[in-house]
């Protein structure tokens, strides 16, 4: 799943990504990429599995003024070269809430589950 510039509030619910990789060299995001500004992100009850990229195995977001809450998800077996290897998250002005969630089994040279920058 890949969105840019969508201007949309964005909600996944129920997803299964599994298997999903990209050019691990240089590219982001193996599962979902999100690089987008002044939107609502909302991920629930949602499995990412063995996704491999260069910058967040699973999820990649670049973000600007937005609120993310992530629930009830898995976010297990994922791999990223650089950061994040759950999740890589680059933020400004932004809220990050995330409840009941796993991470399992995620790698990287920084941050195996969760890397956030600012």
């Amino acid at each position: 799943i890949s969105l840019q510039d969508s201007n949309y509030n964005i909600d996944m619910t129920n997803l299964y990504i599994y298997n999903n990789s990209v050019d691990s060299q240089i590219m982001s995001g193996g599962g979902i990429y999100i690089n987008d500004n002044n939107v609502n992100i909302l991920i629930v009850s949602c499995v990412i599995s063995k996704c491999s990229s260069s910058f967040g195995g699973a999820i990649y977001m670049n973000l600007y003024n937005q609120r993310v809450n992530i629930s009830q998800s898995s976010i297990s077996d994922n791999y990223a070269i650089t950061a994040g290897g759950g999740i890589y998250i680059y933020i400004a002005n932004n809220l990050i809430s995330l409840l009941d969630v796993t991470f399992s089994r995620c790698f990287s040279y920084n941050g195996g589950g969760l890397s956030i920058y600012s």
